[in-house]
C-alpha cells in the first residue's frame, strides 16, 4: 500500500504543473483514443489514385492491429492522466488524498525549512542514514493536519515519511514551533 500511496503522491506534491500537463495531454489523448484521425492512408491513397497506381493492400491487416493497440494504449493513458489530474487538483485545493496516509503510517525525523535561490525544500535525515532534501511546492505545500499551515525558512519540525519512499513526505504541523 506505501508503494500505491509513494505513486498517488508525486501528482499531489506536484499540483500545479499536473493540472497543466493533465488539462493539456488529455486533448491529445482523448482524440487518439476516440477517433479523430484517418482510417488508415488515406492522403496516400488518393495520391496513388490521382498518378493512376495501384492501391496497395500489403500489411493492411497489421496497420488495422497496430492502430487497435496504439488506441488501447492512448486510452489506459487517458485514464491514468485523468487521475493525476485530479491528484493534481487535490493537492492544490489542499485536500491531498495521500498526506493523511503518509502522516498516520510514516517514521517521524527532524527537519528543517531551507531556501535555496527563491525555492524551498524540506531537509532532513532518514532512518536509512540518507540526508534528504525534497522540493516543498508552493501551491501544494504537504502539510497536516493542519492543511493551512505556512513554513518559513529556517524553522524546525517533524516530518512523517513512508519508511520505504522518502520521497513521500508530509509535515507535521503539530510540531510547528507557533502551534
Amino acid at each position: 500500500m506505501n508503494t500505491l500511496v509513494w505513486l498517488a503522491n508525486f501528482p499531489v506534491s506536484n499540483g500545479y504543473a499536473m493540472i497543466f500537463i493533465g488539462a493539456f495531454s488529455l486533448m491529445g489523448l482523448g482524440m487518439m483514443t476516440f477517433g479523430g484521425g484517418t482510417t488508415g492512408d488515406g492522403k496516400l491513397q488518393k495520391i496513388r489514385a490521382a498518378q493512376g497506381l495501384p492501391e496497395a493492400r500489403s500489411g493492411e491487416e497489421l496497420r488495422a492491429g497496430l492502430r487497435t493497440a496504439r488506441r488501447i494504449l492512448a486510452g489506459l493513458l487517458l485514464i491514468g492522466m485523468v487521475a493525476c489530474l485530479a491528484l493534481g487538483i487535490m493537492g492544490v485545493t489542499g485536500r491531498g488524498a495521500t498526506r493523511a496516509w503518509i502522516h498516520g503510517h510514516g517514521t517521524a525525523a527532524d527537519a528543517t525549512m531551507v531556501s535555496v535561490e527563491g525555492e524551498d525544500f524540506v531537509a532532513f535525515e532518514a532512518a536509512d542514514g540518507r540526508t534528504y532534501w525534497l522540493h516543498n511546492d508552493f501551491f501544494s505545500p504537504a502539510t497536516w493536519p493542519d492543511r493551512e499551515a505556512f513554513v518559513s525558512s529556517g524553522t524546525r519540525f517533524q516530518v512523517r515519511y513512508l519508511p520505504d519512499h522518502p520521497q513521500a513526505y508530509v509535515i507535521d504541523t503539530d510540531t510547528l514551533p507557533d502551534r
